[in-house]
C-alpha cells in the first residue's frame, strides 16, 4: 500500500527542511512504493518556463501538502512557511503590517507576503526519539511490553 497516489498534490523537499515546492504524483514505481514520479507545479525544465520538471524521487524527499488554516492569527516570532516564488519556504515572522502582510525572515534573505502557514515538519518513516529529562532530572515512566503474535496475525 503507497502513502501517496497518481493525482495526489504533495510538496518536495528542495533545501533541507527549509523549502518545499508543491508537485503532482504521476506514478507510484515498484512494487514497495519507495520511489515517485512527479511533476512540478512550479519548476520547469526550459527557460521559457513551458515544460514542467518531472522528476523521480524517494518518498523521504515528499510530504503531504499541510493546511494553510487562514483563520489562524500569527503573531511576531511565529515559526512559519512563506509562500514565494510557487514554493514554500521555512522563516520567522518579524513584523506584521496591515492587510495583513507578513515580513518573514527566511534563510534566503526577507520577505513579504500575506500568504503564511505554521511550519510543520514531516517524516516518512518512523522516528524514535529518547525522550528529554524532566524537571525532576528523572526519565519518565517507559514501560515496553512484548505480545507476540498468534498464527495468522
Amino acid at each position: 500500500m503507497s502513502i501517496y497516489h497518481q493525482n495526489e498534490i504533495v510538496e518536495i523537499k528542495l533545501v533541507g527542511n527549509i523549502s518545499f515546492c508543491p508537485a503532482r504524483i504521476l506514478e507510484v514505481i515498484g512494487q514497495h512504493h519507495l520511489t515517485y514520479r512527479v511533476q512540478y507545479l512550479a519548476r520547469f525544465s526550459d527557460e521559457a518556463s513551458t515544460l514542467p520538471l518531472i522528476e523521480e524521487l524517494p518518498i523521504l524527499y515528499l510530504r503531504p501538502t499541510p493546511p494553510e488554516l487562514n483563520d489562524r492569527n500569527f503573531v511576531v516570532n511565529d515559526l512559519v512557511d512563506a509562500y514565494r516564488n510557487g514554493n514554500w519556504h521555512k522563516g520567522i515572522i518579524s513584523d506584521i503590517a496591515a492587510g495583513p502582510i507578513y515580513c518573514v525572515v527566511l534563510p534566503i534573505g526577507v520577505v513579504f507576503t500575506d500568504r503564511v502557514r505554521f511550519h510543520a515538519d514531516w517524516s516518512a518513516v518512523p522516528a524514535y526519539m529518547i525522550p528529554s529529562l524532566t524537571i525532576s532530572s528523572n526519565l519518565p515512566e517507559v514501560i515496553i511490553r512484548y505480545v507476540p503474535r498468534g498464527n495468522g496475525q
